[in-house]
């Protein structure tokens, strides 16, 4: 019982201390109207007024009306780069994208459809983030897919390429007519483009890519199928949160 009491007690106080510790690791950033900075921790505030430690430890009180905005960062999934900006490096990621998709399918028919994507994930680090995505496109059959998302950002700057790969399947949300049923399929989605990081805690997504889907028709009165093929080029445009 002696030890039991003792594990509590020890596991209770590494707990604290992760806690204390990434309590620490958080710091606030405090945008005012006129363009400049000041990087600290608000202890205090008021109605009218922010009372804020600096980073060298002066403690300074500042007024709310010139101030446009205050952003708080873990320090432990973030850094710094220019003009007081912030970029996680580590943890949950969504994106919300509108796409264009321009092509033909199997048979020749050549048009420009609308598509909408939705992906929630994990990032590990700037060249690694995995996520799970969902959707509507809107070809000669409406399909809902369901994805995975692969995508990295290899520049640690406010303008920065990336690159994705989805990979899922597509699932008609009208599997039958008349005279035919349909079977959704294999979707594949290469895509490549730039980020451009803002202030709010977001990012603006524009990109090119590649969008390849399978569908399988099948004829009510013939034993007969037939695979189309949706060769898609996407032109898209998102944020990122």
């Amino acid at each position: 019982m002696r030890f039991f009491v003792l594990f509590v007690l020890l596991s209770l106080n590494i707990s604290l201390l992760a806690q204390e510790q990434q309590e620490n690791q958080k710091l606030e950033i405090i945008y005012f109207k006129n363009g400049s900075i000041i990087k600290g921790k608000i202890l205090n505030e008021n109605k009218t007024d922010y009372q804020i430690e600096m980073l060298g430890g002066d403690i300074i009180t500042v007024s709310k009306k010139n101030v446009s905005i205050t952003k708080t960062v873990n320090l432990k999934n973030a850094i710094f780069i220019e003009n007081g900006l912030t970029l996680q490096t580590k943890g949950h990621y969504a994106v919300y994208t509108f796409n264009l998709l321009a092509g033909s399918s199997t048979y020749g028919y050549s048009d420009i459809v609308p598509s909408l994507s939705i992906i929630h994930g994990y990032q590990f680090d700037q060249n690694l983030s995995i996520g799970v995505g969902t959707g509507i496109d809107i070809y000669d059959y409406t399909l809902i897919p369901i994805f995975l998302d692969i995508r990295g950002y290899p520049r640690k700057k406010r303008l920065s390429p990336f690159y994705a790969f989805d990979f899922g399947y597509g699932f008609p949300v009208r599997e039958s007519s008349n005279w035919s049923s349909i079977r959704g399929g294999l979707m594949l989605n290469p895509s490549l483009g730039f980020r451009f990081l803002g202030r709010r805690e977001s990012s603006l997504h524009i990109g090119i890519g590649y969008k390849k889907q399978f569908v399988t028709r099948d004829y009510r009165h013939q034993d007969y199928s037939d695979e189309i093929v949706f060769n898609r080029l996407q032109f898209q445009v998102g944020m990122m949160f």
